[in-house]
């Protein structure tokens, strides 16, 4: 694949690669959907039927592209495994092709609400955090819709250093993996969302 990652990394199991939409008057995580397909280089929808309401979301270690309409951003989630501060860094970018192309990140947390609002306007933009209280299953989520391709690989770590076991910080291109979910599904939801993306629901009387 272009990135070559094809093994799980010691972080990866903080991220969770999906969609969803991002409630800009609520400042909330409206819905998210977890992507559960990979290509060789991407997180994607599974099958023509979701890429025709979706549209082309992936995720890659570097970056990705958001699907179609606000309802369809793609999110970048990192989960919180206990309670601390942590920062935030890096950089969201546009890979556009087109004039027309653009897009808009938010960081967001399941705790708190949003944190920072991004418009990198045909140029990085710096997406730094330096202090942020977390909860243990927190969620904090890297958003980006619109149009075009983006650039933004975050990196999370807490402030008081890593706890014995833990990993020292988490960096969303190292930890990048094609074999694991970040979060690990039970069996029925796997059978769920198997489910989900597969034209047999259409014909359940």
């Amino acid at each position: 694949s272009e990135y070559g990652v094809t093994t799980a990394k010691p972080g990866a199991q903080a991220w969770e690669y999906g969609f969803g939409e991002f409630d800009p008057k609520a400042n909330r995580i409206e819905s998210f959907v977890q992507l559960v397909t990979f290509n060789g280089s991407a997180w994607v929808p599974g099958n023509r039927q979701a890429r025709g309401k979706v549209g082309r979301v992936s995720l890659t270690a570097k970056g990705g592209a958001p699907g179609n309409g606000i309802q369809h951003g793609a999110i970048r989630r990192w989960t919180a495994r206990r309670d601390g501060f942590i920062s935030i860094d890096g950089v969201l970018g546009e890979q556009p092709k087109k004039p027309d192309e653009a897009v808009h990140g938010w960081i967001v947390s399941s705790g708190i609400g949003l944190l920072g609002s991004y418009l990198p306007q045909k140029k990085e933009i710096a997406t730094k955090l330096p202090r942020v209280l977390v909860r243990r299953g927190d969620t904090i989520d890297f958003v980006v819709v619109g149009k075009g391709q983006f650039a933004w690989s975050p990196t999370v770590r807490f402030l008081e250093g890593a706890k014995p076991g833990e990993v020292a910080g988490w960096n969303a291109e190292k930890d990048f993996s094609g074999t694991v979910a970040g979060k690990q599904m039970e069996a029925w939801e796997k059978f769920a969302q198997v489910l989900l993306e597969t034209n047999e629901m259409t014909f359940v009387n």
